[in-house]
Order: C-alpha cells, then sequence, then structure tokens
C-alpha cells in the first residue's frame, strides 16, 4: 500500500504542477501580444488553374479543385493589396506537394523538390514566404504541384502579416492541440519514468506501460498533425513521418493496452486484431524505406480497418462486463471497467467523427481537406487518457483489497490465536527456509515456567493471562528478531540473523530485567522460563533444525539445573 500512495502522490504532484504551469503559460502575455500590424486574409479574388482550366474572381475556400494525385498542377494569382505591414511575410498550408511562389513572374521561394528526391514525399507544412515592402501592386503567383496519389483537395487561405505576429497567431490558434499534445507526452513520460517501480511493486503489471504508450503516441499525433514538431526540430520530414506513422500506431497501442487486461477468449481476439495493425504498420514502414511508395498513401486502408475495429472491440468489453457482473460483487472492479469502456468509447466516437469528416472534406465537399481538423480526437484523447488512469486506480485498489484479504487469511494460518506470534507450522516454514543458507542465525528456545501450577491453582483465564504477558515480554527484548513464535504450550522460539554469543549475553540480561521489573508489578504470578541458545556456525550444513534441537538441549539441561536447586532447597528446608 506504501508504494501505491507514493507513487499516486508523485503522479498527481507533478501533473498538478504541469497543468498549472501551462495554464499560465497559455494564459500569459506571449499567448495574448497584441499584434504589431493585422493579418490580412487574401482569399478572393484570385485566378485559379487546375485540369487545364482556368477560373477568375476564386474564393479560395469554394474553389473546387477536386483531389490533386500525382503531378496535378494547380496554380493561383491574384495581384495584391496595399496593406501597411512591416517586415510582411506570406502565410499559407501546403501538403505532400512541390511549392513555387512567384512576383511578378520572378521566383522567391521554392519548396519540396530536394525533400521528394531524398524521401520519395514532401512534408506537410505551414509555408512561411518573405515579402518586399514594395509587394503592393505586384502579381502573385503560387504554383502547388503534386508529389503523391490523392495527395490534397482544396486550396488553403492565404495571409500576409508581420512575421511575428503570424508566428503568434498560428500558436494561439492551436492552443487547444499543443496544450493536449504536451500533457499527453509529458504524462507518458512519467509513466514510463514509474513503471519499473510500479511493476516490480504490484504484481508485474504491465498496463501502466501500455498505458503511457498510448499517451505518448496520441501526443505525438495530436502536435504532428497540427504541424506543431516544428517547433522542436528543423527536420521538416520528421513531422509528416511521426503523423503517419503515430496514426497507424494508434490502434496497435490501444490493443496492446486491452490484452493487458483481457483473458481467455478476448484476449485471443484483441492479440489477433493487434497482430493485424502491427503487421500492417511494419508493411507499410518496409515499403516505405524500400522506397516503393510513402508512408503517406495508406491511410485508406487504416481508416477501413479501424471501422471494423471498432464496433468489436466495443462489443466485446460489454459482453464481458455483463459477464463479469453475474461473478463478481467488487465495486472497484464494476467503476474500473465502466471507466475504460467510457473513455473508450468516447474516444472511437470522436475519433470516427474526424475520420468521417476528414473524408467527407477530402473526397466530397467543396473546401477540400485542408479545412479539416482533429479536435474531436483530441479531446477524446485526453478524456480516454483521464479514463485509463482511473482505471488504473481502481484496479489497484482492488487488487491491494484482495492481496490485503489474502495476507490476512495467511496471518490466521501461520498466527498464534492466543498471543498473535508465529505458530508452530510457521516456525518450522521459517527453519526450513534458513536451512542450507550461507548466512548466520541464532535459535533460543525457552520454557515457560508455572503454566501448569497457575492453571491448576488460579484457573485457565490466568494461566492465559501468564502466557500473553510472556509473549508481550518477548516481543519488547527480542524486537529486532526475524522470528518471534510460539510452539505450543508453554515452548517459545525466537529466530534472529544477528544475534551473536556476545549479543545474546546482552540480550539474556536485558530479558532477565525485563522478567524482573515485570514480576515487581505482578501479584498473582510470577515470569519466569528456562532457555537454551545456539548458532548455526555449532551445527554442520547450517541445519536449523540442528541448531533448534541444540538450543532446546541447552534449554532443557537449564530446566533440570534448576529443577535440582529447588529440590535440594526443599530438602534442606
Amino acid at each position: 500500500m506504501k508504494y501505491w500512495n507514493r507513487f499516486i502522490l508523485i503522479l498527481v504532484t507533478a501533473m498538478t504542477l504541469f497543468i498549472i504551469g501551462l495554464n499560465t503559460l497559455f494564459n500569459s502575455s506571449f499567448f495574448h501580444t497584441q499584434n504589431k500590424d493585422p493579418i490580412y486574409v487574401l482569399s478572393e479574388g484570385w485566378t485559379v488553374t487546375y485540369s487545364g482550366s482556368t477560373y477568375d474572381n476564386v474564393v479560395l475556400s469554394s474553389a473546387n479543385i477536386g483531389v490533386q494525385n500525382f503531378n496535378d498542377v494547380v496554380t493561383m494569382s491574384i495581384t495584391l493589396p496595399d496593406y501597411d505591414v512591416s517586415a510582411p511575410v506570406l502565410y499559407f498550408a501546403s501538403a505532400l506537394s512541390e511549392v513555387e511562389v512567384s512576383l511578378d513572374d520572378k521566383v522567391i521561394y521554392t519548396f519540396g523538390s530536394d525533400y521528394f528526391e531524398r524521401f520519395t514525399f514532401i512534408p506537410k507544412i505551414y509555408n512561411n514566404v518573405a515579402l518586399p515592402y514594395n509587394f503592393a501592386g505586384r502579381k502573385l503567383k503560387i504554383t502547388l504541384t503534386s508529389k503523391d496519389v490523392t495527395a490534397f483537395s482544396g486550396l488553403s487561405q492565404v495571409y500576409i502579416g508581420n512575421r511575428q505576429d503570424i508566428s503568434l497567431w498560428q500558436l494561439q490558434s492551436l492552443r487547444l492541440p499543443l496544450f493536449v499534445g504536451i500533457f499527453l507526452i509529458v504524462f507518458a513520460s512519467l509513466l514510463f519514468i514509474l513503471a519499473p517501480y510500479i511493476f516490480l511493486f504490484n504484481n508485474k503489471d504491465i498496463r501502466i506501460v501500455c498505458s503511457a504508450l498510448i499517451s505518448m503516441d496520441l501526443g505525438l499525433y495530436i502536435l504532428s498533425y497540427n504541424k506543431l514538431i516544428y517547433l522542436f526540430t528543423h527536420f521538416l520530414i520528421l513531422n509528416t513521418f511521426i503523423e503517419f506513422l503515430s496514426l497507424y500506431l494508434v490502434p496497435s497501442c490501444i490493443l496492446l493496452y486491452l490484452c493487458s487486461i483481457s483473458k481467455d477468449t478476448n484476449l485471443k481476439i484483441f492479440l489477433f486484431m493487434l497482430l493485424i495493425n502491427i503487421l500492417l504498420t511494419v508493411s507499410v514502414v518496409i515499403i516505405h524505406f524500400m522506397r516503393i511508395a510513402p508512408i503517406t498513401r495508406f491511410t485508406s486502408i487504416l481508416h477501413g480497418v479501424a471501422f471494423i475495429e471498432m464496433p468489436i472491440t466495443v462489443v466485446i468489453i460489454v459482453r464481458d462486463l455483463k459477464q463479469q457482473k453475474k461473478v463478481s460483487t467488487s465495486f472497484q472492479y464494476y467503476a474500473s471497467e465502466n471507466i475504460i469502456l467510457l473513455g473508450l468509447i468516447i474516444f472511437m466516437s470522436f475519433s470516427i467523427i474526424d475520420i468521417i469528416k476528414f473524408n467527407v472534406y477530402k473526397y466530397m465537399s467543396i473546401k477540400g481537406e485542408v479545412y479539416t481538423d482533429i479536435n474531436y480526437m483530441t479531446i477524446g484523447s485526453l478524456v480516454f487518457m483521464i479514463c485509463v488512469l482511473l482505471n488504473y486506480l481502481f484496479y489497484t485498489v482492488n487488487s491491494l483489497n484482495l492481496e490485503i484479504e489474502r495476507l490476512h487469511l495467511v496471518g490466521l494460518a501461520y498466527s498464534d490465536a492466543l498471543t498473535g506470534l508465529a505458530n508452530r507450522a510457521r516456525c518450522e516454514q521459517v527453519m526450513e527456509n534458513l536451512t542450507g543458507t550461507n548466512g548466520s542465525f541464532s535459535i533460543v528456545s525457552m520454557d515457560m515456567d508455572y503454566l501448569k501450577k497457575t492453571n491448576d491453582s488460579l484457573g485457565h483465564e490466568e494461566g492465559d493471562r501468564l502466557i500473553v504477558g510472556f509473549a508481550t515480554i518477548l516481543n519488547q527484548v527480542f524486537w529486532d528478531a526475524e522470528l518471534i513464535g510460539r510452539m505450543g504450550g508453554d515452548e517459545f522460539i525466537v529466530i534472529s540473523k544477528d544475534l551473536s554469543s556476545k549479543g545474546w549475553s546482552k540480550k539474556l540480561h536485558e530479558f532477565n530485567f525485563t522478567i524482573a521489573e515485570w514480576n515487581k508489578k505482578e501479584t498473582k504470578f510470577q515470569y519466569s522460563a528456562s532457555i537454551g541458545f545456539a548458532s548455526s556456525s555449532e551445527a554442520p550444513g547450517h541445519s536449523a533444525i540442528d541448531v533448534y534441537m541444540l538450543a532446546d538441549s541447552r534449554m532443557y539441561a537449564m530446566k533440570h539445573q534448576r529443577h535440582m536447586a529447588r529440590e535440594g532447597a526443599q530438602v534442606n528446608v
């Protein structure tokens, strides 16, 4: 229990501080700085050419250019208005395409051709094109050359503004995915750091690792889809590669988590689906690096597989929950299973909305995919990870309760009912475990005096009080022993790994002193015992039974001497 409490304290404290820090950052002046200049949108008045036809006075958001395939070319031109902007830049998005920008037929910006030659695909980016101060009245021409099958559809809005204003405006518009993406990645990092600790002290449970993988993958996908990986690296191709790779890995990570919490038939079904998704991802990566086809070309296959697997997964979890409800009365189990089901349904539902929206915009809408986002999936990811964490919390609480019950039953089986000391079975078990070990140990055998006399003269209730008091004395004196046990009746045993012959002399003195102090306060009977001590160095083979027998024989020798002394005293009297 103490390990789990530490884990909860560390995790909650770290995530609370992180959320407070992010909230402070996103509400700081950095995200709310007043623009130096207005940001202008060049939304209408364009001349657009595609598929051999030219269209005048086009509004970009309504330019129905259709889906652009490999080597399709789209050009858009406009005469730039007179805008008063310091350090002006042209800002627009492009996807999997070569880009060329010219002013009065003079090329001022190109992007993509070198990426296509080196990596077989061109990254999805936000283009920032520096403009001269005297751009007003000049003819702007943007040429997009598609370099993939179904590379893109729709034309991005084109903006003109101050470079710093554009950058801050972009971050402000992407605060939700930036917050959720960073949160999920930091959360996953904390789980990865704590995973070995939890694995060792929580029955080797791997679901914490699976939770970290889901959180990390979703965080990377959300950041890369919104082109926010660019904030951390200048290697532009990496953002697009991470976007598609993390997208392919989302089903695998979730199925891996479901495998970690499932059994029997459900486990086999999830493993089968997991194998399919892993084979799909590995195949896509191999095909990409063999330069057969880029990693960007297989999203339709992934969407199809997801539409099949999602309802199957929900049906299995609901059916399993109904079956378990009939045989389990654990509140924690119901809570954990309902929470993970709720989170999974929300995440899948929101993901399906974004998948449908993406395909509708890309293949059916006049706007095109450039106007799509994954805000539903972003919120669903955050909700799902919170549910995963709550599921793990309830599961762990339930496991701890079961472990406490098990230990309680074990304690009852190995404890002496009257004194709470280890019983004979536990003492023999410990001695068996000690036999043959290289470490040294010592055993003290004790036989308490006057039990039969106390039972006969004062009754068994006082006899029980004598036994309990003697057990308390042993706990006070031998508090650092490995085991203190009652072998039965008036026989007791102490096993220690650190008690030497010299240390035993001090313990014996402390024992006799404690006995004397107790006897001063006792009016009905007196505490006394015969004692024998032996160490493992005195027994060949370090047999604990032999050491105990040696200590027992010394105890009986002491008992015999004391008996003879008492008889001699009676004769003298």
